[in-house]
């Protein structure tokens, strides 16, 4: 298994919305260096043991990394996907639970469509090691650099639940990415209401809640969507992951249609 280290500069984080995408792009790949990390790197077998059944031997990890800033950033990464990287890839935002173990078996169920993941922990869970105060942007950030660097031409950034919260406030924030689906979001996080950044999203994107989050939030997913000029799909019945796939790993209507509309379909 290849082994590598990332180092991105930060400054980054935030692209001035002026920039193409295809010049975010050229520099985001430009700013990579693949020295060692700063602080400790992960190994297949100990995000194994850590995830447990979320990371069973059939997962197709790629590679596990330490992406890190230079400084005092350092966030665990895995690739999951088929051996030749695919032309999009995703860039997975957890749920609160067990950090970037829960993408498991949807990231597999990618790959077996012939797309690429790259796993994330975000600042402040999992194993990631960021200064107090740093948001999940920067996770993002690092690993849509890493996505860059795999050699994907479409990068797409995904969350659930939690995630789905930070990947809105990523976009608002200025994070440069293709697409972004936020699944079963919280319409307020961080003490933001998302409905108030939503505005400032340029980017296409997806928005999947179930009525099962109850009406308020239910309502609260199509009104973002309209706000942020995006895609509402109604994902039957769950809540997160669930919209993805059944408690098989299987692909279901909700992680169809984000893998084809995360590869401009």
């Amino acid at each position: 298994m290849r082994r590598l280290g990332v180092v991105l500069t930060l400054l980054l984080v935030f692209v001035v919305s002026s920039c193409s995408g295809d010049t975010a792009r050229d520099t985001l790949a430009e700013n990579v260096d693949t020295g060692d990390p700063a602080a400790f790197a992960p190994t297949e077998d100990s995000i194994r043991e850590r995830c447990v059944s979320e990371m069973p031997e059939q997962v197709p990890i790629r590679d596990v990394l330490a992406l890190g800033d230079g400084d005092a950033t350092t966030v665990p990464a895995v690739v999951i996907g088929p051996e030749q990287t695919s032309d999009t890839v995703l860039v997975l935002m957890h749920q609160v639970g067990s950090a970037l173990c829960g993408w498991g078996r949807f990231a597999t169920a990618a790959a077996e469509q012939g797309v690429t993941s790259v796993l994330v922990d975000l600042c402040g869970y999992g194993d990631a090691q960021c200064p107090e105060g740093s948001t999940a942007a920067v996770s993002a950030q690092l690993g849509l650099g890493l996505a860059v660097e795999l050699g994907a031409t479409r990068t797409a950034l995904v969350g659930a639940s939690m995630g789905g919260s930070e990947t809105v406030l990523a976009m608002a924030g200025g994070t440069e990415a293709d697409a972004w689906v936020d699944v079963s979001g919280p319409s307020s996080w961080a003490g933001v209401q998302l409905l108030t950044v939503a505005p400032q999203i340029k980017t296409p994107g997806l928005v999947i809640f179930a009525r099962s989050d109850g009406q308020p939030e239910y309502a609260a997913g199509k009104a973002l969507a309209r706000s942020a000029g995006a895609e509402f799909l109604d994902g039957g019945n769950g809540h997160g992951y669930e919209l993805l796939t059944d408690y098989e790993g299987r692909l279901i209507a909700g992680g169809e249609r984000l893998l084809a509309f995360a590869q401009g379909g």
